[in-house]
């Protein structure tokens, strides 16, 4: 997934048949960044591997889809080996250009068949079934955002949880940042609409901005102080809800549990038609949901009022966004603890390293994670940096702002 972002920047809020041209662009793109992979292959693989390789990247480079055929092949052949990690990032970024989702399926269930108790074959279905889901359920919640927008283009909750929702994925990462922007030189300064985006602008940020030894954190407002500021205005605008989430912090309950959670919930749905009063309580019913582990609760309460109040542009956007957030949170916690079940059987396996490598950069948040699991990933052989550094420089290219670090800090220095 680190090397495929310009691909998947492209993909996420178009769905435009690929031309040849697109295609043969993203191909030669690929083959230059992807030397050190091709050639990790031709030094480590099989005679038989080495051949289908050459003749699947030559297929390949004349757009020819049945070189994916035979880059599938030398995996299976190879399943078990060191040399699968490099045939493995070299195939997903190649399915990625070419929008091949259907062919890359088929794959995975060929390989969970024919290799159901090789490790490897398991982390590669974990980390590419949950790449997909998550894209599919991102596009799903921008697509009812994008609706939202349709009938109130100036909208400034739809509009807010549109680039809250791009942030949340490294390849729009840039893009929703620039939105938060754009709706925050055009709101009023302090006012209550410059406080809702300044809140969840900051919310997705303190995720993006640990640990500290990658993003400097020093302009970030703490979050319990976002919070606070949320409630002095649901107050006003909901007494007993502001009385619950007080009640609730006084007996040790974060946030005021479930009584907080309903006399919000009853709130959002009489301020469904204000934009803004209505972004201040879903900001807080969303910020309390996560923390007492009831997001499934906030997707069925979203899609209500959704379904009560279709001329509502604000219940539509705050669905799509739960709806995506939500579901996708659900699906990064599972294929992780999947991941870390299978690591527990093969610890020394570099793939299953790589593997965790590729599923925590799925997400910005979790891009502190996967620099770390890159840092373990360094300290192996030195043959095996070669992908580690191909790695590095795709995410750096890819995702700058994420991934910024001081001069002298090259992945690859002092090994």
């Amino acid at each position: 997934m680190l090397s495929s972002h310009l691909v998947l920047a492209s993909l996420f809020e178009a769905n435009s048949p690929l031309s040849r041209e697109t295609l043969q662009q993203r191909v030669a793109a690929l083959q230059k960044s992807s030397r050190i992979l091709d050639q990790w292959i031709l030094e480590r693989g099989s005679p038989e591997t080495i051949s289908a390789f050459r003749q699947g990247i030559e297929l390949i480079n004349q757009l020819n889809p049945q070189g994916l055929r035979l880059l599938e092949n030398a995996m299976l052949r190879e399943v078990n080996n060191t040399v699968f990690t490099p045939l493995f990032l070299r195939y997903i970024e190649l399915i990625e250009a070419w929008e091949a989702a259907d062919q890359e399926e088929a794959f995975l269930k060929r390989l969970k068949q024919r290799y159901p108790h090789s490790t490897q074959a398991q982390a590669a279905v974990v980390v590419r079934s949950a790449a997909r889901a998550r894209q599919e359920l991102m596009k799903q919640g921008l697509a009812k955002i994008n609706e939202a927008l349709q009938k109130a283009p100036q909208n400034v909750l739809a509009r807010t949880l549109r680039a809250a929702l791009l942030i949340q994925q490294p390849e729009t990462l840039s893009q929703g940042i620039m939105a938060f922007e754009e709706i925050q030189r055009a709101a009023e300064a302090n006012s209550l609409e410059a406080q809702i985006v300044t809140f969840y602008r900051e919310h997705n940020q303190h995720q993006l901005m640990s640990p500290q030894r990658f993003f400097p954190v020093a302009t970030i407002t703490p979050v319990s102080y976002l919070s606070e500021r949320l409630d002095l205005q649901i107050k006003k605008l909901s007494p007993k809800a502001w009385s619950a989430i007080q009640q609730g912090r006084r007996m040790g309950s974060t946030g005021g549990g479930e009584p907080a959670l309903s006399e919000l919930e009853q709130a959002l749905e009489e301020q469904q038609q204000n934009p803004v009063a209505f972004g201040v309580l879903l900001a807080r019913y969303l910020d309390l949901a996560q923390t007492a582990n009831r997001l499934p609760r906030a997707i069925a309460l979203c899609a209500q009022l959704a379904e009560l109040h279709p001329q509502s542009p604000q219940a539509k956007a705050a669905y799509g966004y739960v709806l995506a957030t939500g579901q996708a949170d659900a699906i990064m916690r599972e294929g992780l603890q999947r991941l870390e079940q299978i690591t527990t059987r093969d610890p020394n396996n570099f793939f299953l390293w790589t593997a965790r490598v590729l599923y925590l950069a799925q997400t910005p948040q979790r891009m502190g994670e996967a620099l770390s699991a890159l840092d373990h990933i360094k300290s192996t052989t030195q043959f095996r940096l070669a992908a580690v550094d191909h790695l590095f420089t795709q995410a750096a290219r890819t995702s700058p702002a994420v991934f910024a670090q001081p001069a002298d800090s090259s992945p690859l220095k002092g090994q």
